[in-house]
């Protein structure tokens, strides 16, 4: 068994940990960030004509939380969808949205799905994100509609936790969250208390951003592909 550090923000960092427990692994949930709606993106959706998109796009099941927080779940259900992720599927499907495809694996196969196509697309993303979407599709309009706020680290209670009972392995997102992890761990004076722990990276560009001291020790595992199924799979098999 693992105990696996999970730092993402709310809900997800509950539903990993709720997966973690399900595969016999001890999950330990601290959360670096915290998903915060932006008012001017939600005001500008609301803004919207029809004629200003034939297609929106989201990545991230935070997009649709964020829009059904707004009371914008009636105005999901007009629209026409391309998603990354069986759950941000799943919420539009329980909406009554109509999607163009069935939920890609990631960024990459999602690209894929709309490389040939021609309609105006707008994309509710999140305000730090890689600019993959738009570099791919340059007329796609962005219209960011939340960000993960960095919480500043963790607290006494946290960093109590992880003193006492170390975590072996982290789950990293992001390069901005494999920043972040770094960044709490020196702050909270851990360096010592988690030199074990392994990090389990989404990408190479997520590993690139993890402490030289863990990267120079091996203790960076980059996933297969950019899925979280992949990801989990670095995890040890629970005994």
């Amino acid at each position: 068994m693992a105990r696996v550090l999970i730092t993402r923000a709310e809900p997800e960092a509950s539903a990993t940990a709720a997966l973690m427990a399900s595969m016999g692994h001890d999950p330990v949930v601290l959360p670096l960030t915290q998903t915060e709606a932006l008012q001017e993106g939600l005001s500008d959706i609301q803004g919207l004509s029809g004629s200003d998109a034939d297609l929106f796009i989201v990545t991230s099941v935070r997009a649709i939380q964020v829009l059904a927080a707004a009371g914008l779940s009636a105005w999901a259900v007009k629209q026409r969808w391309a998603v990354v992720g069986e759950r941000a599927a799943s919420l539009l499907g329980d909406f009554g949205a109509d999607l163009i495809a069935p939920p890609t694996a990631n960024v990459a196969k999602l690209i894929d799905l709309l490389s040939d196509r021609g309609e105006p697309m707008i994309y509710l993303a999140a305000f730090d994100r890689k600019p993959v979407l738009e570099e791919r599709f340059p007329r796609m309009r962005v219209i960011p509609i939340y960000r993960a706020k960095a919480l500043g680290g963790f607290d006494p209670a946290a960093i109590n936790i992880l003193r006492t009972d170390p975590p072996s392995h982290a789950l990293v997102y992001s390069a901005r969250g494999a920043g972040l992890l770094a960044e709490a761990i020196s702050k909270a004076l851990l360096s010592e208390d988690l030199r074990a722990m392994r990090w389990l990276c989404l990408s190479p560009h997520v590993a690139a951003h993890c402490p030289e001291a863990a990267r120079g020790a091996d203790r960076v595992k980059v996933a297969d592909e950019p899925t979280q199924a992949a990801l989990l799979s670095l995890l040890p098999s629970p005994s």
